[in-house]
């Protein structure tokens, strides 16, 4: 059960992916992302990274930049590399 309104952000903001007839519920990469900096281990910045630079294309920048100042990790954005344009 969750126990605080951030709880319920995976269930609100997620992509449903159609694998072999199953349905399976992941997160957008504009959540991912500020989730993996608010974790802050070299392995989530490593995953940041790549992460920003296989879907920078597609990231909806207003959506992620809500979901940084949400898990307060703007101070963190740096990790995305100096292609993030705010």
């Amino acid at each position: 059960m969750a126990k605080r309104d951030d709880d319920f952000l995976p269930f609100q903001n997620r992509k449903t992916l159609v694998l072999n007839e199953f349905d399976i519920n992941i997160s957008t990469s504009e959540l991912q992302i500020p989730f993996k900096l608010y974790l802050g281990s070299e392995k989530d910045y490593e995953d940041v990274r790549y992460l920003y630079q296989e879907f920078k294309e597609k990231i909806n920048k207003s959506k992620l930049i809500n979901f940084v100042d949400e898990f307060k990790v703007r101070d963190r954005l740096i990790y995305l590399g100096d292609e993030f344009e705010k």
